[in-house]
């Protein structure tokens, strides 16, 4: 699980990543609001704890970014005490949970936990007309439905994670064959994914940029 700590505190950002990381994390470290968007922009995170006061953009402008991007990923926000007005907004713009400094590690741990169960046992995942089910990797439309090979699941729902953004890929190469496929297979497998999408009127299109991208959006009429 890959998780993005927002912080401009360095020292703690660092701290809570060398935690983390312990417990079995993939873990990268942003110490302000715009390094924090140019990052979620160019990775798939699972979960995201952004401190409120940080320069540039502060955690709740991150937050919205986030969120307004179609990502449901859990978001855990770091706040002073004193910060009470902003812990609502946080909440408000659509956060999980919040901490407020100083905390134990044992206790971020377990809001972690907390936060990522509720994504986990979210089974069905529901994009333009067609759903996925997560479990049986069944994916259906009005009438009716495939099951996706195992490749084939990983890339779409990093698709669907990427809420509209492209990816790479390199980055499917990356994370799908854990480094060993090549461009040919990407292509393969994108072609896979769009004749069953098709094949389900699906709503909903893999688009592909001239750099080899891809990305999930609607069709246009």
């Amino acid at each position: 699980m890959k998780i993005l700590i927002a912080d401009d505190e360095r020292e703690l950002a660092r701290a809570v990543s060398v935690v983390l990381k312990h417990s079995g994390y993939d873990v990268e470290c942003a110490y302000d609001g715009a390094q924090a968007i140019e990052m979620f922009e160019n990775n798939d995170f699972d979960a995201y704890i952004l401190d409120i006061m940080m320069p540039k953009k502060n955690g709740i402008e991150v937050l919205k970014y986030i969120r307004a991007h179609g990502v449901d990923s859990p978001v855990i926000m770091l706040s002073a005490k004193s910060e009470i007005d902003d812990r609502i907004k946080g909440l408000d713009s659509g956060a999980d949970d919040y901490m407020t400094k100083p905390f134990s590690m044992g206790e971020l741990l377990a809001r972690i936990r907390a936060a990522t169960r509720k994504l986990e046992a979210k089974t069905f995942i529901q994009f333009g007309n067609l759903s996925l089910n997560q479990e049986t990797r069944e994916m259906k439309g009005e009438s009716s439905s495939f099951r996706l090979g195992n490749l084939e699941f990983e890339m779409l729902m990093m698709l669907i994670k990427a809420a509209g953004r492209e990816i790479e890929a390199e980055r499917f190469i990356e994370k799908v064959w854990d480094g060993d496929g090549d461009l040919s297979e990407v292509k393969l497998y994108i072609s896979y994914l769009r004749k069953k999408m098709e094949a389900l009127d699906s709503d909903m299109m893999i688009a592909k940029s001239v750099y080899d991208s891809y990305r999930l959006e609607r069709k246009t009429e």
